[in-house]
């Protein structure tokens, strides 16, 4: 149907927000909006720029913001009612976040190669602080998942998933 090109480099992760926007991030470094709709036919429409390393996982957080992990062992809180402002930089992980999920709470999982997950508060009187590190796995976290009852579903290199509640 269609092929969307402008990422120098791997692509990936790519998330959809409901109003026509597909978002993608790539080992380029960059996380590029995409507007689907028919009248758009796919033009990139933002390049958003910021990390350091390759963009490993992107996240539609539900409120006109996206979250991303990257390489540089951060997560970035974007705002695309704010022209793509990069609105937060949540540090904690000491390697690669490999994996970012909102949790619908206003809460954000992310998983990461230093073997945790860590739970975020973005509400704004919070200000993105981790309230919460998960462990238990003995290797890289590679993916985080909202379960939609409350749990969270992580799987690893070491070759298990956990369900955390």
């Amino acid at each position: 149907m269609q092929t969307l090109t402008g990422h120098t480099s791997y692509v990936w992760s790519v998330c959809v927000f409901g109003d026509g926007r597909l978002v993608s991030g790539s080992c380029d470094n960059t996380i590029r909006i995409w507007d689907l709709r028919e009248e758009k036919g796919g033009e990139c429409v933002q390049t958003l720029t910021g990390h350091t390393d390759f963009v490993r996982s992107v996240c539609a957080l539900g409120d006109g913001r996206l979250a991303s992990g990257s390489y540089d062992n951060t997560i970035r809180i974007w705002d695309l009612k704010k022209g793509g402002e990069c609105v937060r930089t949540l540090t904690g992980h000491t390697s690669f976040v490999r994996s970012v999920c909102a949790l619908g709470d206003g809460r954000l999982a992310s998983g990461s190669d230093d073997n945790t997950i860590r739970i975020w508060d973005l509400r704004e009187e919070k200000g993105g602080e981790c309230v919460q590190t998960l462990t238990g796995h003995t290797d890289d976290v590679w993916s985080v998942c909202a379960m939609g009852d409350g749990r969270l579903a992580s799987g690893s290199k070491d070759n298990t998933i956990r369900i955390w509640w």
